[in-house]
């Protein structure tokens, strides 16, 4: 198989991966606390809405540390998992597709699906009104920031699987 093709197929498993990891992680998150994601919403409406409990603290904190632990890990492992010897630019290359992936998972499968159409009740927190949840061009916004964003992990996760799979019996 060609270095191409291989990378490819690297990128592809494991960018549904950790997609089919992190929606799990947001929406099972979401049943069980919404107001874990409240920093999602726009600030003007945080403003009317009391402050995070500190059991909702700690419960942000626990969905942090695995979402940053997912989100870390499994794009370094798919560069780790690729076949070649790959280099600094091609390891860079597929932990950022990774999370391209995932970022273009998370807008059209979770905000604008699950949030902005469907928007079951679970994911509402109390006091805030239903239009909210409609917004498609807030999403949206936030999946073009999420663009420049993951140039910063994907550098980290691309940079931990490279010196891995340089420096390892692989």
């Amino acid at each position: 198989m060609n270095t191409k093709m291989e990378m490819l197929d690297t990128i592809l498993v494991y960018g549904f991966l950790t997609s089919f990891l992190l929606t799990i992680l947001i929406l099972g998150s979401l049943y069980v606390q919404p107001r874990i994601w409240m920093q999602d919403l726009p600030i003007e409406v945080r403003q009317t809405i009391p402050a995070k409990t500190k059991g909702e603290k700690q419960q942000t904190l626990v969905v942090l540390i695995l979402f940053l632990l997912i989100l870390i890990l499994i794009p370094s492992i798919a560069v780790i998992q690729f076949v070649s010897q790959p280099t600094f630019f091609q390891a860079w290359c597929i932990a950022y597709a990774v999370y391209f992936i995932f970022n273009l998972t998370d807008l059209l499968f979770i905000d604008w699906l699950v949030v902005c159409t469907i928007t079951p009740n679970f994911i509402k927190v109390k006091g805030v009104d239903e239009y909210v949840y409609k917004n498609y061009a807030k999403h949206l916004k936030d999946f073009m920031k999420g663009m420049l964003i993951i140039i910063v992990p994907s550098l980290l996760s691309g940079s931990i699987g490279f010196f891995i799979a340089k420096y390892s019996l692989h």
